[in-house]
């Protein structure tokens, strides 16, 4: 489930990323939810990059806008890396018995 969350992340994010440049160029409708889909996806990183490098040139401002999305990436592909603790013998036991009640 967690993989699944990760993909889905990384497919929404690509296609945000390519939707503001498409709309840009007269590809693709021109709207503002693609520039509002890229903060969120970003967030926290994207208020805290783009505050804290004030730019008004749109390329470096798109830059700081991927880069948050590639470190929520990490993030969501870190979480999904991390091993589970494996369940103690008490655990262990009370499930069983909680399974054998049920069956019986």
């Amino acid at each position: 489930m967690r993989r699944l969350a990760y993909w889905i992340y990384c497919a929404v994010a690509a296609f945000a990323l390519v939707l503001v440049p498409l709309g840009l160029l007269g590809l693709a409708e021109t709207n503002a939810a693609a520039g509002v889909l890229l903060l969120f996806l970003g967030f926290p990183w994207s208020f805290i990059l783009t505050n804290w490098i004030d730019s008004g040139v749109f390329l470096v401002n798109f830059a700081l806008l991927a880069v948050a999305l590639g470190i929520n990436g990490l993030i969501l592909r870190l979480l999904q890396r991390r091993r589970r603790p494996r369940p103690t013998d008490d655990e262990t036991e009370a499930e069983e018995e909680e399974d054998a009640a049920e069956a019986g």
